[in-house]
């Protein structure tokens, strides 16, 4: 293979070049990719961030099974919808009635907003939030429990 002819492969396909002894070997991936390798890890870190750090309510557990308050689980809305275990949890709380019912409309009710019921709960005090807990312990459930919560 002739030199120019070699150059014109590097120079038109970027996939053959010559190394220090002029023996011709594929071409490593284009800096580009090599980058985006580079960015990965950092993409990662900034997607967990922002993913973790959403505003979120606090964990129930029940029968060995983790959920979010809020997050809308089938599971966690047959436990507490369905079997009616969380209007016992709002009626052992000392929040406003009001504050009752919006509770139960975002998490029982067709319309289940996750946002709804975040926003919610970060509006009420402490003390309604300590509430909200201890009513939660009062019907069996544990609050905060698991890998990421203890």
């Amino acid at each position: 293979m002739k030199t120019a002819t070699l150059r014109s492969l590097i120079r038109k396909e970027g996939q053959v070049r010559p190394d220090r002894q002029g023996a011709v070997r594929e071409d490593s991936p284009p800096r580009q990719a090599g980058r985006a390798v580079m960015l990965a890890p950092f993409a990662g870190l900034f997607i967990a961030l922002v993913l973790g750090c959403q505003p979120s309510t606090f964990r129930v557990s029940k029968d060995e099974v983790s959920y979010f308050l809020g997050s809308g689980d089938k599971a966690l809305h047959r436990v507490l919808c369905v079997e009616g275990d969380f209007k016992k949890v709002l009626r052992d709380a000392d929040l406003p009635a009001e504050t009752k019912a919006e509770f139960y409309r975002y998490v029982c009710k067709e319309r289940h907003s996750r946002e709804k019921v975040v926003s919610l709960y970060i509006s009420l005090s402490p003390e309604e939030k300590k509430s909200l807990q201890r009513a939660f312990i009062r019907q069996g459930y544990t609050i905060n429990a698991g890998p990421c919560c203890d």
